[in-house]
């Protein structure tokens, strides 16, 4: 990847995981601790996978099958909380 779109991607990864947190927040507030649950483990597995990976201290296997696991659960959470909120607000 040249420069500009490994730092794109590095910012969608970021984002998603604040996100993750700050709908956890949001969740929180209105009293549904199994969505906090589901987002706030979004976030921090998505986190510690890119993080293990970053490091260069696992395997390039480990990191492959980490990365597959974080980007089913990261795309899952976001897929449902779409559908929970479009569900809330109609």
């Amino acid at each position: 990847m040249d420069g500009a779109t490994d730092r794109h991607v590095r910012r969608g990864f970021v984002a998603l995981i604040l996100a993750s947190f700050v709908l956890g927040r949001r969740f929180a507030a209105l009293g549904q601790p199994r969505w906090v649950a589901f987002s706030v483990t979004t976030g921090v597995v998505f986190l510690a996978v890119l993080v293990a990976a970053a490091s260069g201290l696992t395997s390039a296997t480990a990191n492959v099958l980490g990365l597959s696991v974080a980007i089913i659960l990261a795309w899952s959470w976001l897929a449902a909380v779409s559908a929970h909120l479009m569900t809330d607000a109609g």
